[in-house]
């Protein structure tokens, strides 16, 4: 019996948003290892979504924040979980790349105007958006 009424929806995959990165013969260039804090809620990182880091973790890029969050640190490689009271080491992309910008995500609610500063951000750390 055929499901009726059903849609599947296939999540990104690691890294899919990634065109091409820079190696330095021994590994990725491109790749960093990042600590991930749960907080008091837990978190959430998807594929393709742009982070801050604030005193050495991982943060939800926020453009109103004062506290360091405002600012673009890397992409998210892969989608990572952290249940509240934990920590996560995941890996992402933080230079030398050329990323899909279709496959990003963008901080919720982001203007044009903050949309530009962080691309300008992310130029600085040699990654292109195509």
């Amino acid at each position: 019996m055929a499901a009726t009424g059903m849609t599947l929806y296939e999540q990104k995959h690691a890294f899919t948003f990634v065109v091409s990165e820079d190696s330095d013969g021994a590994g990725y260039l491109s790749r960093d290892t990042f600590i991930a804090e749960g907080g008091a809620n837990g978190v959430d990182f998807l594929v393709g979504e742009i982070f801050a880091v604030v005193d050495g973790k991982v943060a939800k890029l926020d453009p109103a924040a004062t506290d360091g969050s405002e600012r673009f640190a890397g992409i998210a490689g892969y989608r990572a979980r952290v249940p509240a009271g934990q920590t996560l080491e995941f890996v992402g992309i933080n230079r030398h790349a050329t990323v899909r910008g279709s496959d990003l995500t963008w901080p919720v609610g982001v203007s044009a105007a903050d949309k530009a500063e962080i691309i300008v951000q992310m130029d600085a750390a040699l990654i292109k958006i195509r």
